[in-house]
């Protein structure tokens, strides 16, 4: 599931809310009108007003993109487009925090966690660049601690799908798929989404649908204030990007969970 662009994130908000904010049912157009009744379930009457309002949470839980309300019921829903790609991004720190909250890791697991973020045979960045390895060839290094770094992971499964996809305020009930800003939008119920990542069968590194790995591995030195670190124009401190720092969740494709 890729993450729609800054840009064109923007504009399909934009063309939903043209479509169909403060118009009656009965005038919304095909690819809209069964979006709505699927949403809520019911035949609308005709002459309801829908409102279509941006309502988001913050930084982290930032996962509500547009609100729907009907005659006083308002359903809050994700936007995503596209098929296997990133949907969740923060700093490895604050995301071991999250775990420990939940349940307390042990100094080995916490090792384990930083050990396969960094892939420098360090667990705190401070290798030389030449130690840094992609992730692949890193479990394949050490097998038995990569089996152990994702049976915790795995332990926290559950938690995990609601911090990546649904966040705690203005949860979304739904997330609104399209193939690309023109295409017809489907229509996901995260019920159905969360049901099947928590009976998955498991494989190599995942967790559920998701895969996690860090954001930007900066394999040849590429993050700045790196003591090897050149500082030129794709300098992250160039560009207003953070490299390392962060974990990526990735999603597999969920597109057999659409709503007929």
């Amino acid at each position: 599931m890729r993450v729609i662009g800054q840009n064109q994130g923007f504009n399909f908000e934009k063309k939903i809310q043209k479509e169909i904010h403060n118009k009656k049912i009965c005038d919304l157009s095909p690819f809209y009108k069964p979006l709505i009744n699927k949403m809520f379930g019911y035949e609308i009457n005709n002459s309801s007003i829908v409102k279509c309002i941006k309502k988001e949470g913050i930084k982290l839980e930032k996962k509500n993109d547009l609100t729907f309300e009907i005659d006083g019921r308002r359903i809050n829903t994700s936007l995503k487009h596209g098929n296997q790609n990133s949907i969740h991004q923060e700093a490895l720190s604050t995301f071991i925090s999250f775990l420990d909250n939940i349940k307390k890791l042990s100094k080995y697991e916490i090792n384990l966690i930083n050990k396969f973020h960094w892939c420098d045979g360090t667990l705190d960045n401070t290798g030389s660049i030449k130690d840094r390895v992609n992730k692949t060839k890193f479990k394949n290094m050490f097998p038995i601690e990569y089996q152990k770094y994702m049976e915790t992971l795995r332990t926290y499964k559950e938690e995990i799908f609601f911090r990546v996809w649904v966040g705690s305020k203005n949860k979304p009930q739904y997330l609104i798929h399209v193939d690309n800003i023109n295409s017809k939008p489907s229509l996901i119920n995260f019920d159905k989404i969360l049901y099947q990542h928590l009976n998955m069968t498991e494989s190599n590194g995942s967790i559920g649908l998701l895969t996690f790995q860090n954001c930007w591995a900066c394999l040849r030195g590429q993050d700045h204030g790196h003591p090897s670190h050149k500082c030129d124009a794709s300098c992250p401190k160039k560009i207003g990007k953070k490299h390392r720092l962060d974990i990526q969740f990735k999603s597999k494709d969920i597109g057999e969970f659409i709503i007929e």
